[in-house]
């Protein structure tokens, strides 16, 4: 199997990036597909179990040993742990620079990524979705075992999950929102005090993993893969523009990343090409550091940019544009320093990457 699936780079790439327009824009332009930009984080958690399937399936498929549940959890510590602590720290200097700083329990929770554990809110404005994903990595070995004994376990799972998904999208109670009280659709879920997005995370994880299969199929007959490539896209595009389409955009998701990594076509090779793959690579420093700055340097652009020659919405726009182009530089320093060059990337564990 290919080591690096540019594809796959691209679309988290292409995800990040609308996170950031997301974050900028839902309250104020009035977009569906920005304001469905939420459903970003759900293809991450699938894609992440697509991930950890294509490169640990080997490690966990004949049985789950301590040395090996222990280096895969290690090895995903030093993958997320630098850039993270890295935007945390800027973060809590910030709080303090305004006199809010968070409690010894707050700090605690979010110094270990467990904060959105039931614990505490998020100091990183995107951090309770790492903090989800940081809960999953510790069921991914079982969950690989499991799927690895047959296809009914697969099909079990895979109905368990869909089933979560859909009813934690209908029933907002507070066991599962907890003290959130406004949402952009079905699926946004974030609140640490609610288990809605521990299932939201856990339910879409594993279906990620379950889409290895899928991808394993598709490998050998290549007009299904592009077929299942295109038209799992245009779904993704459907959903995006119309509201409350999350479950079509979640099982779209479940069938484009499998395509993507197992086609070679026009889409593939756009979604892989230099851009969004650049994107991609920096996509989880820009995750963590536009929260913080997207907001003042967007700030900042409208007071230099007129709208004299423009409507509300285009002006928005090009202020939005301004701030992501502001973010990626940074988002590329923070990749450098904490990601490509951090000193942790030397120690025992050594994580393997495709994506």
């Amino acid at each position: 199997m290919k080591k690096n699936i540019k594809a796959l780079t691209g679309i988290r790439g292409i995800a990040a990036v609308l996170v950031v327009f997301y974050h900028l824009l839902h309250h104020s332009v009035s977009m569906t597909f920005l304001q469905n930009g939420y459903l970003s984080v759900d293809l991450f958690f699938i894609l992440s179990g697509f991930i950890m399937m294509y490169v640990h399936k080997s490690d966990f498929e004949e049985g789950v040993t301590v040395n090996k549940y222990v280096s895969f959890i290690g090895s995903r510590i030093i993958r997320v742990w630098p850039a993270y602590i890295l935007w945390l720290s800027l973060n809590i200097i910030l709080l303090f620079k305004h006199n809010n700083a968070p409690s010894m329990i707050q700090t605690f929770a979010n110094f270990f990524m467990i904060q959105n554990w039931m614990l505490s809110k998020s100091i990183v404005g995107t951090g309770w979705s790492l903090s989800v994903e940081f809960f999953v990595y510790f069921f991914f070995p079982i969950i690989c075992f499991i799927f690895s004994r047959g296809r009914k376990n697969i099909l079990i799972t895979l109905a368990i999950c869909l089933s979560s998904i859909i009813f934690i999208s209908i029933c907002k109670i507070k066991f599962i929102t907890g003290t959130q009280n406004s949402f952009s659709g079905p699926m946004d879920l974030i609140s640490y005090d609610g288990t809605g997005a521990l299932i939201r995370g856990l339910s879409e994880f594993s279906l990620g993993v379950s889409s290895f299969f899928v991808f394993r199929y598709m490998s050998s007959k290549d007009r299904i893969s592009n077929i299942t490539c295109f038209l799992s896209l245009v779904a993704i595009i459907v959903s995006m523009i119309n509201k409350s389409y999350d479950i079509l955009f979640i099982v779209s998701s479940f069938f484009l990343i499998p395509s993507l990594a197992s086609s070679s076509n026009l889409i593939t090779k756009i979604i892989g090409s230099r851009v969004p793959f650049f994107l991609g690579k920096i996509s989880y420093s820009l995750y963590l550091c536009h929260i913080p700055l997207a907001y003042s340097l967007y700030s900042f652009f409208s007071k230099h940019i007129s709208s004299d020659y423009f409507s509300d919405s285009v002006t928005k726009l090009l202020l939005a544009c301004f701030t992501l182009s502001f973010c990626i530089a940074i988002a590329w320093a923070s990749y450098l320093i904490s990601e490509k060059r951090s000193f942790i990337k030397y120690l025992t564990f050594k994580p393997k990457n495709i994506a």
